[in-house]
């Protein structure tokens, strides 16, 4: 399928179709449409055609959408920029980026630095005002596209997404058009209802998320920011089968105390992006009647490389529940020494590496991710934990996963996160921050540890916390928790 042209005949088609709610309004077609032309309009306008690289800071809102799928539908590569960085970050990314174009939501063109950082690298700025009679205009502080060179992607490139570190440090992973026909090669409508998103846009789940809602013609719901009560009435008004979002909305639901009803249509809980809390999992299950299923997948890789189809759930969902289901077709899987890349056997506990046949994996190349895993004699992939999340404690390996695991067991534990900090003796020790829904007993706490964990294991401390600080993706910032047990 040919998805520039796909979406350039959904933003042709018919205006009164719903395309996006947001904030208790309903959002046509017509209107993405509007706003994808009118953009269209004002970048020809300056010169800057089809093939041309533009950045976008993506929000999760209507206009920001449109915006999108009309670059998308013009064959413009995007450099997506994510909004959830402080000012002086966003202004650094567009004067290192250097692009003809910034196309950013009127709240984002008020940040301290952006207009005089865009301005000066010769970027013309478009403004996306929300406005459903005027959504499009020109900045007025960078009104022209600059003389001199600009940042180029290859014409293929249909987006670059920002990794979150699976791989290494933080990069920009192109997807060309070619990548996105392959993974919507089936554009059947879906049989209705709407998709209630739950991850930002610029993610990669939220990104495909986007594009798989449009090309299978439903509607989208979007938050500015996640809110569990949101989320939830959303699921009892359109009442899905399946409901999504990262594992740390499970223990949000759990401490709302939502009521049963509000999920009674769903089915099962499909996650991933995240460690999975298993006996938060298993409370939100015990409580609603939801199995939680977990898949594993990258930016990397383009999305999910592992999961669970029905089959799979109904022969091994309670028993393998902790694992991030089986490799999809067309993906291969190794588990290898960290310290001398021989590949290990079964059950073995080793650095992940991943490989996809597709034609953009340029041939068999294996991508070695920072995660620590093991594969079961049933082919079921389970993630350890992080090479560098290793806390080493006198020279012997802590695994944070294992021992937060092992926390989230104690019926009063609802959040875990296991971190190194510094100690002058032994290199680094770990130590634990909980969030719980009643006052714990810390000497049964610690008894469950002992009797699971060897010595050097064991947290040297054990901080109560309200709650434990994610990041935009709802993972846990490991580097925030560390301040917070330090401070």
């Amino acid at each position: 399928m040919k998805i520039a042209e796909w979406f350039a005949e959904l933003l042709g088609g018919e205006r009164s179709r719903p395309a996006v709610r947001y904030e208790g309004a309903l959002y046509d077609w017509g209107f993405l449409a509007d706003v994808a032309s009118l953009l269209d309009h004002f970048l020809s306008e300056h010169g800057i055609d089809s093939g041309r690289t533009v950045a976008l800071i993506l929000r999760e809102r209507p206009w920001s959408l449109g915006a999108m799928y009309g670059l998308i539908a013009t064959r413009r590569p995007i450099l997506l920029v994510a909004p959830l960085q402080p000012d002086t970050a966003i202004a650094h990314d567009v004067t290192e980026l250097s692009v003809s174009a910034l196309i950013a939501d009127e709240t984002d063109w008020t940040r301290d630095g952006l207009i005089a950082a865009a301005a000066g690298a010769g970027t013309l700025g478009v403004k996306l005002t929300g406005d459903v009679d005027d959504p499009v205009r020109i900045v007025d502080g960078c009104p022209e596209v600059g003389l001199g060179k600009h940042y180029e992607l290859p014409v293929s490139t249909a987006v670059t997404l920002l990794t979150s570190g699976t791989t290494g440090a933080p990069k920009r992973i192109p997807v060309t058009y070619a990548d996105l026909g392959r993974r919507f090669a089936d554009p059947r409508p879906a049989s209705g209802g709407m998709t209630i998103n739950s991850l930002p846009l610029v993610s990669v789940g939220g990104f495909f998320g986007a594009i798989g809602t449009a090309i299978r013609q439903r509607p989208i719901a979007l938050m500015d920011r996640f809110d569990v009560w949101t989320w939830a009435e959303l699921i009892r008004e359109h009442r899905p089968v399946r409901m999504g979002a990262p594992p740390a909305v499970i223990p949000m639901v759990l401490e709302a105390d939502i009521p049963e009803d509000y999920f009674e249509s769903v089915q099962v809980y499909m996650t991933a992006s995240a460690p999975l809390d298993i006996g938060a999992a298993d409370r939100f299950t015990e409580k609603y009647g939801i199995p939680v299923l977990q898949g594993y997948g990258a930016t990397e890789f383009r999305g999910a490389v592992t999961g669970w189809d029905d089959e799979l759930r109904k022969r091994w969902g309670w028993e393998k529940r902790a694992s991030v289901g089986r490799p999809f077709p067309n993906v291969e899987l190794r588990i290898l020494d960290p310290d001398s890349g021989r590949e290990l056997g079964s059950n073995e506990t080793g650095q992940l590496a991943v490989w996809q046949d597709t034609d953009s994996s340029g041939g068999r190349e294996w991508l070695h991710t920072n995660d620590l895993a093991k594969i079961d004699d049933d082919g079921f992939l389970w993630i350890v934990g992080r090479t560098d999340d290793v806390i080493i404690r006198g020279g012997f390996k802590v695994h944070p996963g294992e021992v937060e695991e092992l926390l989230t067991t104690h019926p009063s534990v609802t959040m875990a996160a296991v971190v190194g900090v510094p100690d002058q003796r032994l290199g680094e020790v770990p130590v634990a921050a909980i969030v719980t829904n009643d006052k714990v007993d810390h000497d049964e706490l610690v008894g469950l540890l002992r009797v699971n964990l060897p010595p050097y294991k064991m947290p040297v401390r054990i901080a109560e916390v309200d709650r434990l600080p994610l990041n935009s993706m709802m993972k846990i910032d490991r580097n925030a928790v560390r301040d917070l047990v330090t401070s």
